[in-house]
């Protein structure tokens, strides 16, 4: 009897002792799998991801490092991203510096030399070599501007703006330009309540970019719109008819010194003005877009009551 049980028991010994090894090799094959993934990650290769086999610590890992390399992954895109646009900024600045500078210098030096025929070809050159001069200026003043807005210490100093009433007169200052332009224009108010907390400096420069952006090719009126949702937050819709800008621009007409040259007319603008926009739009905790079609390019600010 002893010994039946004595049997037994080693039996039963033997048997779990059977499972638990077993359940180790899977374990130490899993754990080896790991390691592989990681000497993977470690030597480069981001794609690598641990398959999660099991709900215990040991997956928690897995999903750990999973999570890791994909947030690496995406910071390495971004960072080739910034450097894409690192390369963007200097060729669009060395071009929007250089050709008023190279018009500048040319007909200064006919100036000086007098290589001009009359004092009406003179007062030209001179005209030009100023515009140009101003168009350099306001080239570097918007990357001031930008830099400055970018300043993460920057302080806003907010008031109470009626965006009705700003919207009108920031549109005021553009009415000459836009009848040489023979654009006609028109201000739609929908919203009830237009007040809002903001800049008030900030909320003009970047309607005047805006506004001015939207001189889009072929364009023959601009409209200003206004609507609420739910009461907290105001809508602001500035409209063209111009030629529509193609889906690629539309996601990154906002990056600094992008130029859609095939949608928009490149003499408005140097790829600064709607990275201005976006950056006081997001300054008010906003958010902006655009939409772009045939009918209609729609560029819509959402900005909160509060």
């Amino acid at each position: 009897m002893i010994g039946n049980l004595v049997i037994t028991g080693a039996v039963f010994v033997i048997y779990f002792f059977g499972i638990f090894m077993k359940r180790m090799d899977v374990l130490t094959d899993y754990i080896n799998e790991m390691g592989q993934c990681v000497v993977e990650i470690a030597e480069g290769n981001l794609n690598v991801r641990i398959p999660i086999i099991q709900s215990n610590e040991l997956g928690m890992l897995a999903a750990h490092i999973n999570q890791m390399t994909q947030d690496l992954n995406q910071f390495i895109e971004k960072e080739h991203e910034w450097d894409q646009q690192k390369y963007n900024l200097i060729t669009n600045l060395s071009h929007d510096l250089k050709t008023p500078l190279m018009s500048v210098t040319g007909f200064l030096e006919i100036i000086h030399q007098r290589r001009y025929e009359s004092e009406e070809a003179l007062q030209h050159y001179s005209y030009i070599a100023f515009e140009k001069a101003k168009q350099l200026k306001e080239a570097i003043d918007k990357l001031f501007e930008l830099s400055k807005l970018n300043n993460s210490q920057i302080t806003l100093n907010k008031e109470t703006i009626n965006m009705q009433e700003l919207v009108e007169q920031v549109l005021m200052g553009f009415i000459p330009e836009l009848e040489s332009k023979q654009l006609s224009y028109e201000v739609k108010i929908m919203a009830k309540n237009t007040v809002i907390y903001a800049d008030p400096i900030l909320m003009v420069r970047m309607l005047e970019n805006l506004i001015a952006i939207k001189y889009g090719v072929g364009a023959k009126y601009v409209q200003i719109y206004m609507e609420e949702i739910g009461n907290k937050r105001l809508l602001i819709h500035v409209i063209n008819d111009g030629r529509p800008i193609d889906k690629v621009s539309q996601e990154k007409i906002f990056d600094r010194f992008y130029q859609a040259e095939k949608n928009m007319d490149v003499s408005e603008g140097n790829g600064v003005g709607l990275a201005i926009v976006k950056t006081i739009v997001e300054l008010h905790h906003g958010e902006i877009m655009v939409e772009s079609n045939q009918e209609k390019t729609d560029f819509i600010i959402s900005l909160l009551y509060t």
